[in-house]
């Protein structure tokens, strides 16, 4: 395993706050923020080293129905995108068997070690 060498925060609801105008139309508010998202990816992208993407916010994507694709495109065998969704927002309300454990903490855990 190697070890990483870029973590990126990216916070959209901080991103969304920083729009130079209030965007008045859905397809206005999605261009503006997949602008965004593109800038903060492409500039934290390191040639040859690994990159983590951790996006919060996440709820902005689904109200704003916004495709993955831009992730997708970013995302390698040296860049990783990481989507971290609070429990209160999975709306999970299933009784799981007694041999899956899930730890929601794990990934963020696993992430600040690097």
């Amino acid at each position: 395993m190697t070890s990483v060498n870029a973590f990126v925060g990216i916070d959209l609801h901080q991103m969304a706050f920083k729009f130079h105008a209030r965007p008045v139309a859905q397809d206005e508010a999605q261009r503006l923020l997949r602008t965004a998202i593109k800038e903060t990816l492409v500039k934290a992208v390191h040639k040859g080293r690994q990159t983590n993407h951790v996006v919060t916010g996440c709820d902005l994507l689904n109200r704003m129905l916004f495709h993955f694709n831009l992730f997708l495109e970013i995302a390698s065998e040296t860049v990783m995108v990481v989507f971290v969704v609070p429990p209160d927002e999975t709306n999970f309300n299933h009784v799981l068997p007694d041999y899956i454990n899930i730890n929601p903490t794990r990934p963020l855990c696993t992430l600040e070690m690097c």
